[in-house]
């Protein structure tokens, strides 16, 4: 049985006290025909030297690229990809966990339903003090849900290689700074794409209390014109461009209201999957 290469990419910067954790549970898994790709943008910390010390112990299976100047996650995945031999591309983080079946679910899924270009995951969220939740999104989701928020958790995806090269990768500009995926699935639905999200949880994401101090005003307003021009773009009902507010908002409240935002909602998730279950 034919089994596709995966081509895992991953952009990395000043992530030493997580970056090893995330490379082990690669080598973990249990799909085996795979090559990790890591760029490391410029880290002014440890996170070079420790994933040049795997690249060394397992040459035939990570690469490492480096770039001179900081360029972000955008550009840093461009590089990746266009060192990437598989036939299927999955993303991972240098702070977050891929569970051992992962990859070999996700190529399964993609092999046998061609119709589908991308597949996502649901995801376990964890932080310092341990495990939150499961978030999961929409099993398949359609153009709509782009005024609403992402159709697929960007760490999770695994496309197919000719997707990505048809969509050009991604745009590294100034409005898709941290914003790099919402601008891919934009240009995703308006090709006529069309993804799926497993409902298993088999990604680990992790949202400290840094992370909710890393979301400044200027993305937010970044991600509200990605809002509008996905409106425009993929011809949406009049009403979804309201959603534009929904970021501007949230970059006015505290880390602290945000932080109790996203737990509230994922013990919401926890108790609507309890209640199917119990179904």
């Amino acid at each position: 049985m034919h089994k596709p290469k995966v081509s895992i990419i991953m952009g990395v910067y000043n992530c030493q006290e997580t970056v090893e954790e995330s490379i082990e549970s690669i080598l973990h898994q249990t799909y085996e025909n795979w090559e990790l790709i890591i760029c490391d943008d410029a880290s002014t910390d440890g996170t070079y030297e420790k994933v040049l010390s795997y690249k060394n112990r397992h040459p035939e299976r990570i690469r490492l690229i480096r770039n001179k100047q900081n360029q972000r996650l955008a550009a840093s995945l461009n590089r990746c990809l266009a060192e990437a031999r598989g036939d299927l591309i999955a993303r991972q983080d240098g702070d977050d966990v891929s569970v051992p079946l992962r990859l070999e679910k996700q190529v399964h899924f993609l092999d046998t339903h061609p119709e589908y270009d991308v597949v996502g995951t649901a995801m376990t969220v964890f932080d310092e003090t341990g495990t939150k939740g499961v978030r999961a999104l929409v099993s398949e989701p359609d153009r709509r849900v782009m005024a609403r928020g992402t159709p697929f958790c960007h760490g999770t995806i695994m496309m197919r290689a000719s997707a990505y090269k048809a969509l050009h990768g991604y745009r590294s500009v100034k409005t898709t700074r941290r914003m790099e995926d919402i601008d891919l699935w934009i240009r995703f639905f308006a090709a006529g794409r069309k993804g799926f999200n497993l409902p298993e949880p088999l990604y680990l994401v992790r949202e400290d209390e840094a992370a909710f101090h890393r979301r400044k005003f200027r993305y937010s307003m970044d991600n509200a014109w990605l809002v509008l021009k996905a409106c425009w773009l993929l011809k949406l009902p009049p009403v979804d461009y309201l959603f534009a507010i929904k970021p501007v908002v949230r970059a006015c409240l505290s880390p602290k209201i945000m932080k109790l935002y996203h737990r509230r909602k994922l013990e919401a998730s926890m108790l609507k999957e309890r209640a199917v279950r119990d179904e």
